[in-house]
């Protein structure tokens, strides 16, 4: 019973985070943006990205649900991470929510992979998209992420249209608190907030 107790608490989690409401951009409104497969802002120029570009990680969810020996069983190991991010160069801010699982005796992903966020988009004057891509790879042993994002901004000359792309690379200092029963451990973690500058590429 516990233990799919426990099981539950994960499903629910992955659930929540996939969905996470992301914070206000900096400096923007203080209105939560519930639309979050779907948030938009206009596109930014291209001056104000290569200057300062900064991106703020906020609401960060770890979840590890590991087997005791001897109980391994349908249920594998299990970690969930998940935290928002805003781009104060573009306005953008999206959620991103990813697992790395135990297959083989082996963690799927051993820190290399870049995982995708939430899709987000810029809008011009005459209502066209132009895409935002977010992905994001963390080095789950070492609390330490990347976080890239490519995006579309406009030149002042011409109002010439140019792809951009930032990457920021941010060290957390989590906070954790340990569960276990006799069948398994369960380690719940969060981190800061923090802003941390974004290199344009």
């Amino acid at each position: 019973m516990l233990k799919n107790m426990a099981l539950a608490r994960v499903l629910l989690f992955v659930i929540a985070t996939a969905v996470a409401v992301p914070t206000a951009p900096l400096g923007g409104s203080k209105t939560i943006v519930r639309d979050v497969l779907d948030s938009t802002q206009t596109i930014p120029k291209c001056a104000a990205a290569t200057s300062s570009c900064a991106f703020a990680i906020n609401n960060v969810a770890y979840m590890k649900y590991t087997n005791k020996p001897g109980f391994i069983d349908q249920s594998p190991d299990t970690i969930t991470m998940a935290f928002d991010v805003t781009n104060n160069a573009n306005g953008i801010q999206t959620a991103c929510s990813f697992s790395n699982g135990i297959f083989m005796g082996q963690w799927t992903d051993a820190g290399t992979k870049w995982f995708p966020c939430g899709d987000r988009s810029l809008v011009d004057e005459n209502g066209s998209k132009y895409m935002v891509k977010t992905t994001a790879q963390f080095h789950w042993d070492a609390w330490k992420m990347a976080v890239n994002q490519t995006w579309i901004c406009s030149n002042d000359a011409a109002d010439k249209r140019s792809n951009i792309a930032a990457r920021a690379d941010v060290a957390m200092a989590p906070v954790c608190k340990d569960s276990a029963t006799e069948s398994y451990t369960l380690k719940e973690c969060s981190a800061p907030d923090m802003t941390t500058p974004a290199s344009v590429v």
